[in-house]
């Protein structure tokens, strides 16, 4: 039975993104315009987890669906982990993707060392007040110059040593294998299906004991079954007692003359045999 997720997003690419990975859980994912909301969340948190409990939280209340929020951004060490969860709003809000850039290679610039890894977080919200959350990471290094004309905000400019390319010089493919974005999709869906299996499990074991099953009536049928087979025994005992006196017949003929004690009949027959010798 397919379950429906709202997605705390107006972009069109996390949707499809997002719709793509869940789809393999038999999960519906819908935006906030689909479910007939719209909610505008400050994100007021100090971590990129805050913020995306913040954004799933407030589209949960508004829905009553189980709904989904993330935050991601880029972390430069010589910033001290700058522009951070204000990644998107670094330099202003109103200034484009190319002119962010620009204003973050001027800040680096002479710093010496250019290590810097984006993270993204997911986080989601349940109705019954469950929540589930999952973290990845990719390190890197800050470009001297924008390469590449793909993806997105800082991609041009946060270069990946491992492939010696640029987040805009990769592919889709090559960029979700390794991106911070693209391991917390993977991460996170592991972690919901894992989630859904241990609550149907519950579920189901919640409704046995509201309802006895064929299997737990099982037992109680089978009890009677073994009380005659215990009680089919029991006239073997009294069988075996009345026997014992008729096998000792010899006995009570020996009894029948008291006054031939059998120990001096077994004398007699010994001075039997003395008298021969004799």
């Amino acid at each position: 039975m397919s379950e429906r997720f709202v997605l705390a997003t107006h972009n069109p690419a996390k949707l499809r993104e997002m719709r793509e990975i869940l789809s393999e859980l038999g999960l519906e994912v819908i935006s906030p315009e689909e479910a007939g909301v719209a909610v505008d969340v400050e994100e007021t948190g100090t971590t990129f987890a805050e913020n995306a409990m913040l954004k799933a939280k407030a589209l949960c209340a508004a829905t009553g669906l189980p709904a989904i929020g993330d935050d991601s951004g880029l972390c430069v060490d010589v910033l001290n982990g700058g522009p951070g969860v204000y990644s998107a709003r670094y330099g202003g809000e109103d200034i484009t993707d190319a002119q962010r850039n620009n204003l973050l290679l001027e800040s680096v610039k002479g710093q010496g060392r250019r290590d810097a890894h984006f993270t993204c977080s997911i986080a989601c919200a349940f109705p019954d007040g469950d929540t589930l959350t999952a973290e990845e990471h990719c390190h890197g290094v800050i470009s001297y110059i924008p390469l590449g004309t793909g993806g997105f905000g800082y991609d041009p400019i946060f270069n990946y040593p491992p492939k010696l390319k640029t987040f805009a010089q990769m592919t889709p493919e090559e960029k979700s294998e390794v991106s911070h974005r693209g391991k917390a999709l993977r991460a996170f869906a592991e972690a919901l299906g894992a989630y859904l299996s241990e609550r149907a499990w519950k579920e189901l074991e919640a409704e046995k004991e509201r309802q006895p099953g064929e299997a737990d009536a099982a037992p109680e049928s089978a009890e009677p079954q073994t009380v005659p087979e215990v009680s089919e025994a029991v006239p073997d005992a009294p069988e075996v007692v009345p026997e014992t006196p008729e096998k000792s017949e010899p006995v009570p003929e020996a009894a029948k003359n008291p006054q031939t004690p059998r120990t001096p009949t077994h004398h007699h027959h010994k001075k039997k045999k003395h008298k021969k010798h004799h």
